[in-house]
C-alpha cells in the first residue's frame, strides 16, 4: 500500500489521528544511510543534480523528541500533517560535502546526471535479475534530483518542536558511531 493510500485510510477512520512526515532520517546505528557514508568514505564519490535540490535531514534524537511531543501534546493536532525535520533544508550536494568533511575525505566530484541515470538503469537491468545490488540505482539518484524541503513551522507552533542537534553535529556523531562499530 502506498503512503498516500495509507494516509487516506487513516483520515477516513474514526480514530484520532495526525500524520507525521519525517525528513531524511539519519543518526547512530542507521543502516539505511550507512551505504551513503561508506560510498563517500571509499571515494571518489560523485554528486549530481542542481544546487536547488534540497533535502530535509533530521537527526534521530530530534525525530524521537518530535514524536514524543506529538504523543503527549495537551491539544492533539487532530487531522493534521506534521513535518519533523532539521532546522532548515540542506542542498543534497552539501549533505555529501558535510559527510566527506566529517570522514576526512575530499569533497565529492560533480558529474552530469544523464550518464549516471543511464548507468543506473543499465546496472539495474543487468544485475537485478541476478539478485545482485548494482553499485548505483535510480532510487539513489533520486536523492540528488527530488526536491524535498519541509517546513517545521507547524511542528514548532503546535508542539514546541525545535531541533537541538545541528546538521553538522549530527553527521559528526553518526560518523563517530559508525567508526566505533567498525562499519567505516
Amino acid at each position: 500500500m502506498s503512503k498516500s493510500r495509507a494516509e487516506a485510510r487513516v483520515a477516513a477512520s474514526s480514530l484520532p489521528w495526525a500524520i507525521v512526515r519525517p525528513g531524511w532520517v539519519y543518526g547512530p546505528g542507521d543502516l539505511r544511510t550507512l551505504k551513503l557514508f561508506r560510498k563517500i568514505a571509499r571515494g571518489p564519490f560523485f554528486v549530481t543534480g542542481n544546487a536547488r535540490v534540497r533535502q530535509s535531514p533530521v537527526y534521530i534524537d530530534d525525530l524521537v523528541d518530535g514524536l514524543l511531543r506529538l504523543m503527549t501534546a495537551e491539544t492533539f493536532p487532530q487531522g493534521m500533517t506534521i513535518h519533523l525535520a532539521g532546522e532548515k533544508p540542506v542542498p543534497a550536494k552539501e549533505i555529501c560535502r558535510t559527510i566527506a568533511k566529517a570522514l576526512g575525505r575530499r569533497r565529492p566530484l560533480s558529474f552530469p546526471l544523464f550518464p549516471l541515470r543511464m548507468a543506473a538503469a543499465v546496472g539495474e537491468c543487468l544485475l537485478g535479475p541476478l539478485s545482485v545490488q548494482p553499485p548505483l540505482t535510480r532510487s539513489q539518484l533520486a536523492f540528488f534530483t527530488r526536491n524535498k524541503p519541509l517546513s517545521i513551522e507547524k511542528a514548532n507552533r503546535l508542539l514546541g518542536y525545535t531541533p537541538s542537534v545541528s546538521f553538522e553535529e549530527g553527521i559528526r556523531r553518526t560518523v563517530a558511531d559508525y567508526r566505533s562499530r567498525g562499519w567505516l
